[in-house]
């Protein structure tokens, strides 16, 4: 009989990865809906390296209008490159925003147009349980009638204790045009727990 061991040695090898700083960019993130929420995030890109992920943008001059309307000026709200008017949005109308920013090589200047989709409400909004990664959590899940027109997409945002937790949630009506959605929103940051009101 001949017995044969094999002993197996794992190495490790360092690799050093050159990654070259890029041009800082502008991000642009506007809000705008029916209930008087208008609001323009303004920030730049941060390098690989940086400790910040967006730098806020302050001293800009922003403006939202209406189609054949006056624009309305949004007025820095903090030191973090947001601004926001009270304005409302209506479905079905087409808005464009303006920026303009100069710092110390030039004035840049960002337009944009968009057309407000037609409201889609909530059927339901409830907490639902799911074993994830052998844990019991519980999440927010809605559900919904997506319209029968193709083309929406959907954005939820969720607050918990009313702070703003920060994983995205999108989604199109590619596969779900004119059906009825129901989706749970996952938390992966332990730091935002959802927990029944009852215990």
């Amino acid at each position: 009989m001949v017995i044969s061991s094999f002993l197996l040695a794992a190495c490790e090898r360092v690799i050093q990865v050159d990654i070259k700083d890029q041009p800082l960019r502008f991000v642009v993130e506007g809000v705008l809906t029916d209930d008087s929420t208008c609001r323009v995030r303004l920030s730049r890109t941060s390098n690989f390296y940086d400790t910040i992920n967006l730098v806020g943008v302050t001293g800009a001059k922003i403006t939202i209008a209406e189609d054949g309307k006056t624009p309305v000026v949004l007025n820095a709200s903090n030191n973090r490159g947001e601004y926001r008017a009270a304005f409302t949005g209506r479905p079905g109308r087409t808005y464009q925003l303006r920026i303009e920013y100069t710092d110390a090589t030039m004035t840049h200047v960002f337009t944009a147009s968009s057309t407000m989709p037609q409201k889609v409400t909530l059927d339901s909004l409830y907490v639902s349980e799911r074993v994830f990664l052998g844990k019991t959590r519980m999440m927010a899940a809605i559900r919904f009638k997506d319209p029968p027109a193709p083309g929406n997409a959907y954005r939820y945002v969720q607050r918990v204790d009313g702070e703003l937790e920060t994983t995205v949630f999108v989604t199109k009506d590619d596969l779900i045009n004119g059906r009825t959605v129901v989706d749970e929103l996952l938390i992966f940051n332990d730091d935002y727990t959802l927990k029944n009101a009852t215990s």
